[in-house]
């Protein structure tokens, strides 16, 4: 009945499940609001870039994709949310840039993406999640003064945080860098005043017992603070687990 009512006004396309292919570009009509297409075994998106200036969510999340053509997002310039998690794309395009009302980016598990355009431009940002992925600290993520949920956790090639780049994320309020090869200092998470999750690296049991011990860490709701190889031996860990991770 649901999808009945939004096929008119406001007009969604929901068809999670169906084991699609390919979706033609004829049903990505220019009155459309919201997309779900999770869960199927489309492997390519048209290559005209869709007219949908009306869309906010588009959520194709555990598809096949392998690639996404660089101008697709051009003409949607009210998207609010985008989900590509679970696919098989090695970067997103640069029309990227053009989602400036963008909100919520979820890339999780994409264990083959290399490249991410510079996100400077979307400023509107709150949420976004990379965890398991295959990219360093991504251009222009110090520009995103809204962001308030940041994961990119499990994610080799994740060899540092820039303290410039970090102290610039003054409204998170979670940040996962943990399980990467990335290390902070306390100085850096001390700059995180809002934070209410963090799973980090610390440089040495120093740092971490300066952080530990201030009345920042105090006011976490949720931390895991590592010195050493978070996977195998790690020399110390210090967390809570009061609540779980966002």
């Amino acid at each position: 009945m649901a999808l009945k009512i939004t096929s008119t006004s406001p007009r969604f396309m929901a068809k999670a499940g169906e084991g699609l292919e390919r979706v033609p570009y004829e049903d990505w009509s220019k009155d459309l609001e919201r997309v779900s297409l999770m869960y199927n075994k489309i492997e390519e998106l048209p290559f005209r870039p869709p007219i949908c200036p009306q869309l906010t969510t588009l959520l194709l999340r555990y598809n096949r994709l392998l690639g996404i053509p660089n101008s697709f997002f051009v003409h949607m310039h009210h998207l609010n949310v985008l989900d590509l998690s679970g696919t098989y794309i090695e970067s997103l395009p640069n029309s990227i840039s053009k989602l400036v009302n963008l909100h919520t980016l979820l890339l999780k598990d994409c264990v083959r993406l290399k490249y991410v355009p510079s996100l400077e431009k979307l400023k509107a940002l709150k949420e976004l999640k990379l965890k398991r992925s295959q990219i360093e600290v991504p251009q222009g993520i110090e520009e995103l003064v809204n962001l308030r949920n940041l994961d990119l956790s499990w994610n080799n090639s994740l060899q540092t945080f820039p303290c410039w780049k970090l102290s610039r994320l003054s409204q998170l309020q979670c940040l996962r860098i943990d399980a990467t090869r990335a290390k902070v200092s306390a100085k850096e998470l001390l700059c995180l005043r809002q934070s209410k999750v963090l799973r980090a690296h610390l440089l040495n049991v120093q740092e971490q017992t300066s952080y530990a011990t201030s009345q920042r860490c105090q006011s976490l709701e949720n931390y895991r603070l590592v010195v050493g190889n978070d996977l195998e031996y790690p020399i110390s860990t210090i967390g809570n687990e009061k609540h779980n991770v966002l």
